[in-house]
């Protein structure tokens, strides 16, 4: 088994961070809305800070009420977009990571909290390779592939899958498993299917002013014209100019058509940070005809349905339902807050949410959107009822879109 990274990626054994500046957080829901703001708040007993009141204050791209946060401008010109690229990412970098056996392509969000990689035509593989055991911080392993993966506890354990053993079981498609490094994770043969995210969470503290401090890869959402500003922010994005076969209606839990066979999709992936107390807007259609589902990285969030797109959009103006600080650090009943509000889905770090859509072979969105008129069987419309994020705390989550490969 061979572990190649691509692009001349190295792995860096990331120095602790010097908390002794950093300042206590103080929550305070506030603002007009249904999205609350954070404030950061230095301790009474802090000296003041000089190099902080000289910070310019760029709201395009600071995170809201950032105390540290020397954030650089951008290096040298774009990199090329795909295709299916968030025009809002600072930055989407298009990699090709080669046709060998687990090649490991690093983030672009990476940093000294967070980092990661997609393994790519995933076969048996050691994630020892890639993380320090003496790291005891989780990785957290999302299966983008359209084959389960095996995760076994040692390498005896993946000898052989005709060997039953109650340590090597399987994550399925779109699903994600909280693994330790050492792990054996490997597909039933090997594909350009095999496809897995891994992203080591080593300190989720403090991410507010740390992660976003470290780079110029975040910029505060853009939203159309229109929507409410709300604190949202995005990473650059990578784009895997890779091929992956997968069954849309399968994987959206949905019965194939007849006579349909796998389909071709590359995979984007990018981060998003929301403070605690937020939503991320309700919305219904993207800016590309894809596949999407998140995994949780920091913090306790929701993915959230809605009956009416209207009715859900038009409560940001109503004032959000009384919530006692006291108890804000448990979850509580958000229907009170959002109109319509149907269903929704808890999530703790390391979960994923079901994919939202039905898959149909013609545009279902009618005169409501065009990102899908020339659906087919061979170029599915995915079709999302009105839906959200929303931020119990800090949040930071991957998302992860399947665009059809041209």
């Amino acid at each position: 088994m061979k572990t190649f990274i691509p692009n001349g990626g190295q792995l860096e054994d990331h120095k602790s961070v010097d908390e002794s500046r950093l300042s206590r957080r103080k929550l305070l829901l506030g603002g007009g809305g249904i999205a609350g703001g954070l404030m950061l708040a230095r301790r009474a007993d802090a000296a003041p800070d000089p190099a902080r009141e000289t910070i310019n204050d760029d709201s395009n791209r600071r995170p809201p009420r950032l105390l540290v946060a020397d954030l650089r401008g951008p290096q040298g010109p774009d990199m090329r977009r795909g295709p299916g690229a968030n025009p809002a990412a600072p930055q989407s970098i298009v990699v090709q990571p080669g046709s060998g056996e687990n090649v490991a392509t690093p983030y672009p969000f990476n940093g000294k909290h967070l980092s990661g990689f997609i393994v790519s035509n995933l076969y048996s593989f050691d994630t020892g390779t890639l993380f320090s055991a003496r790291d005891i911080s989780s990785i957290i392993l999302t299966n983008l592939g359209s084959q389960p993966v095996f995760v076994s506890a040692d390498a005896d354990d993946d000898k052989s899958p005709a060997v039953a053993s109650p340590l090597k079981h399987t994550v399925q498609p779109l699903q994600s498993a909280i693994v330790r490094s050492g792990v054996q994770i490997s597909t039933a043969y090997a594909s350009a299917d095999g496809l897995v995210s891994l992203v080591h969470v080593r300190e989720p503290k403090n991410h507010t002013s740390d992660v976003f401090a470290e780079a110029d890869s975040w910029t505060r959402y853009q939203y159309p014209e229109g929507f409410p500003s709300l604190p949202l922010w995005i990473s650059s994005q990578l784009q895997l100019d890779h091929l992956v076969k997968i069954d849309p209606w399968k994987m959206a839990g949905q019965s194939s058509p007849p006579g349909s066979e796998p389909l071709g999709y590359n995979v984007y992936a990018n981060l998003w940070w929301l403070p605690a107390g937020s939503d991320a807007g309700v919305h219904d259609v993207h800016h590309h005809n894809f596949l999407e589902i998140h995994t949780q990285l920091v913090g306790f969030g929701r993915m959230q349905k809605f009956r009416d797109l209207k009715t859900a959009q038009q409560a940001v103006n109503i004032e959000p339902a009384n919530v006692a600080l006291s108890d804000y650090s448990f979850p509580f009943d958000a229907s009170a807050s959002f109109a319509g509000l149907y269903e929704e889905h808890r999530l703790a770090p390391g979960a994923t949410h079901a994919p939202m859509p039905i898959v149909t072979t013609y545009n279902a969105w009618g005169g409501h959107s065009d990102v899908a008129r020339s659906a087919s069987a061979e170029n599915p419309c995915f079709y999302y009822p009105p839906h959200q994020y929303y931020s119990d705390t800090d949040c930071i989550w991957i998302a992860f879109e399947f665009h059809r490969a041209s």
